[in-house]
């Protein structure tokens, strides 16, 4: 599989992205490069990516660094470093490079994504454990917004990460958060401190839903970029903070926004594991 070579590269981001057992691999490729190109807007050189978020007991990115996926007329291949893959859909000239992650939930029900890197860390520790396990296993943390669960208690333990001088992580923001809900304050904050936010489409576990992958993200650049080691630079740019980062896209509407929680309820309810 071929990559743009480039010392200097533009990346369009789908920063928070599932792949689940009901989606069809073909759709989800063609509707996340179809919203990239969106995103990445009218330059050639901008390579479309996406950020896997994986939660427990799913690992489309490990089968496919295997050979083991079934890829509904698409093309999955190895990328150029063990954190990556090549995902090629046949309308489309470009490839997808996706990268590894995890999405892990901690002891207070709160979203830490493990960025960039296929980590074991498990669901249910505490949030600061979590984050430094995340950190210690060579992963970018991210702090992913969720409705509700930035209010109370939990919204005062955001507020506590953000008075910490000494820490830095990402914040995520997802498409779910409906268009006629503001920027959460606490995302504000972070962005003033410099914290890149970085936005995704979050699709849900049910079929149909990853003809949403996309939708939201955000564009940014990556200097001195090596292709072979396409991870590295992307860690490195995150650690640098987020001048570069622009949110881009589009996010769910009222109506959307209220099926797609209905259909997740029942998802849930009828025992299905979801994030």
């Amino acid at each position: 599989m071929t990559y743009m070579p480039s010392t200097n590269l533009q990346l369009a981001v789908d920063g928070h992205l599932h792949i689940y057992p009901a989606h069809r691999l073909d759709r989800l490729a063609a509707a996340c490069m179809s919203g990239l190109s969106e995103i990445g807007g009218s330059g050639r050189d901008v390579q479309p990516a996406a950020l896997l978020t994986e939660s427990a007991g799913h690992f489309f990115f490990r089968r496919a660094r295997n050979g083991g996926v079934a890829a509904d007329g698409c093309t999955v291949d190895c990328g150029p470093d063990a954190d990556t893959l090549w995902l090629k859909h046949p309308a489309f000239s470009h490839s997808l490079l996706l990268f590894a992650g995890r999405q892990i939930v901690t002891a207070e029900r709160l979203e830490v994504l493990a960025l960039t890197r296929d980590v074991a860390v498990s669901d249910g520790l505490p949030l600061l454990e979590t984050l430094c396990r995340v950190r210690d296993a060579g992963a970018i943390p991210c702090l992913a917004w969720s409705p509700g669960k930035w209010w109370g208690g939990r919204g005062r333990l955001v507020r506590a990460l953000l008075a910490d001088e000494t820490r830095y992580l990402a914040i995520g923001d997802s498409a779910l958060r409906p268009r006629f809900w503001r920027e959460p304050r606490l995302m504000r904050v972070a962005a003033a401190r410099g914290w890149p936010v970085l936005a995704g489409s979050d699709p849900l576990p049910f079929p149909g839903d990853e003809r949403r992958a996309g939708r939201y993200g955000f564009r940014m650049a990556l200097e001195g970029y090596d292709p072979r080691q396409p991870s590295a630079a992307l860690r490195a740019a995150l650690a640098r903070g987020n001048g570069v980062i622009q949110r881009a896209g589009r996010r769910c509407g009222l109506c959307e926004w209220w099926c797609g929680r209905f259909r997740h309820r029942r998802y849930r309810h009828h025992g299905a594991k979801v994030s």
